[in-house]
């Protein structure tokens, strides 16, 4: 029994963060992207901040978001380097937004 109740609570807990997940998908316009900086996933309210289709962005490296002069820079080279060793990081960026024409 207690087995079964450690397991019912597991699942109770994962749905719950389950739909925290969903809630912030839902209202924030997120990226994930691997430790090198490639596009793994982006939801809806990020492509239509950015103005790109989901197919221009997923495999694609960061540096495409970026003006030329800040990806060759040491900021943005130590940036990615921090992120590879595990720390979290803080950071505004100016990011190109796509202009489509109709």
């Amino acid at each position: 029994k207690l087995l079964k109740a450690e397991l019912a609570e597991i699942r109770y807990q994962y749905n719950e963060l389950e739909s925290l997940i969903d809630s912030i998908d839902a209202s924030v316009a997120t990226i994930r992207f691997s430790p090198d900086g490639i596009v793994e996933a982006v939801n809806d309210n990020f492509l239509a901040v950015i103005g790109y289709d989901k197919s221009e962005v997923i495999g694609q490296h960061h540096k495409i978001f970026c003006d030329s002069d800040y990806v060759k820079s040491s900021e943005y080279k130590g940036f990615w380097e921090d992120l590879r060793q595990g720390k979290k990081k803080r950071a505004r960026l100016n990011v190109l937004l796509k202009l489509k024409t109709r």
